[in-house]
């Protein structure tokens, strides 16, 4: 998840974004691990938005994380946000 969030603001800075999100949405699947480990700026949070809606009902995206799923909305910071993130996932914990 780091290193998805660091491509994603060099990719702001060198106006690669829109092709960025074009590459996060064609796998059928994304994993995006270790979500939850550091803080998410306002940018974070709009793109993983924008990732997650990209993707949402056409291909799959496991998440994992140490947050239980009652500590997500703290983790994303914005509460709208995160109503919106985590209601495009079908939540499965394992």
């Amino acid at each position: 998840m780091a290193k998805l969030l660091e491509e994603l603001r060099i990719s702001h800075a060198d106006g690669s974004y829109i092709k960025l999100l074009a590459q996060f949405a064609k796998p059928e699947l994304l994993i995006l691990d270790d979500c939850g480990l550091d803080s998410l700026s306002r940018q974070d949070q709009l793109d993983l938005l924008e990732i997650i809606e990209d993707r949402h009902q056409i291909k799959s995206t496991l998440i994992t994380s140490q947050l239980g799923i009652k500590h997500w909305h703290d983790y994303i910071g914005e509460p709208t946000i995160a109503d919106a993130i985590i209601g495009e996932l079908p939540v499965t914990l394992v």
